[in-house]
């Protein structure tokens, strides 16, 4: 039932727009492949999977025979991937923060495409504070991404706004620091997932704990976070809710540690101050804060990955 469809060739002249093309039949539904290259000979292939036609693929001077699986199937991604809204990419370190690469680093890896809008410098612990009344200054970076001299909420308006308006989802992290239990609420990183959640959007909060004394392995955590988010974007996530991932701060080189749904912990973060004077001092342990058994606090604490689905 397989059949393979070699040396079709297509002819336009100069630059006058091309109106022949190839259609097929294609999972039950019509595909249509346009020939846009002036002059151009093409061979269309067919791959299938047992006997139901799968998808179409052109390649461009190159016989069947040439072609590893691995090609085909990047070259079928990069096709459908061009009519998926991008992911919109933030966090509250600041455009440039290694926590950023390693987020784009992840998603990278996912068919689709992803657009930052991200604070300029950094803004942690801003909450879910917005700007009103001035105006919100933002830069061009690289890659269509935006620089926003604003706070990690005004990144998630003005991406849904203006500059990403089909996107569905909004990544926020990977933050240099924890938001567990009730840091949710003062996390610039979560706040930009909830501020999207609020206009109907999907979000995915990200972070990364530290343990005293040490420091974040960030191509670990992108790895992670890539099968993290591999596993999330499949799930059905309610209405008026996100995810809230927290990892683990483990020895460079660990496995992959295990994932846990788990509800985030209401206890508070201790309160422990040095005052002098008129002023204060916070001098709370993070790593001693009260913790519910089997919440978010204390199964990243002991080395697991924490999901909690955060309801607004």
């Amino acid at each position: 039932m397989t059949q393979t469809l070699r040396n079709i060739r297509t002819r336009t002249t100069g630059l006058e727009p091309a109106t022949s093309g190839v259609t097929g039949r294609c999972s039950n539904q019509l595909s249509y492949i346009p020939n846009t290259l002036s002059s151009c000979h093409f061979e269309l292939f067919q791959i299938t999977v047992g006997v139901r036609f799968d998808r179409y693929i052109i390649a461009y001077r190159q016989p069947l025979s040439t072609l590893s699986r691995k090609s085909l199937h990047t070259m079928s991604q990069v096709q459908s991937d061009k009519n998926i809204p991008p992911f919109i990419l933030t966090n509250d370190d600041g455009y440039h923060a290694p926590g950023m690469a390693a987020l784009k680093d992840s998603v990278s890896h996912l068919p689709a495409q992803f657009l930052v809008v991200a604070p300029a410098e950094a803004v942690s612990g801003c909450g879910h504070t917005v700007t009103t009344h001035a105006k919100i200054i933002s830069s061009p970076e690289d890659k269509g991404g935006w620089s926003v001299a604003g706070t990690p909420a005004d990144c998630s308006r003005l991406a849904i706004h203006q500059y990403a308006k089909s996107s569905q989802w909004i990544l926020s992290g990977i933050n240099a620091g924890g938001n567990l239990g009730v840091d949710i609420f003062h996390s610039g990183t979560v706040a930009a997932v909830r501020e999207a959640v609020f206009h109907g959007r999907k979000g995915i909060a990200i972070s990364h704990y530290i343990a005293k004394n040490h420091a974040i392995d960030w191509n670990q955590a992108a790895l992670w976070a890539t099968s993290i988010l591999k596993i999330l974007l499949e799930r059905d996530l309610p209405e008026n809710a996100f995810w809230n991932v927290n990892l683990p701060c483990l020895p460079q080189g660990s496995p992959m540690p295990e994932l846990v749904d788990c509800p985030w912990d209401r206890s508070p973060l201790p309160l422990d101050y040095l005052y002098d004077a008129n002023s204060a001092a916070y001098n709370g342990v993070y790593h001693n804060r009260p913790r519910v058994k089997g919440a978010d606090v204390d199964v990243c604490f002991g080395g697991r990955i924490a999901i909690s689905l955060v309801h607004i």
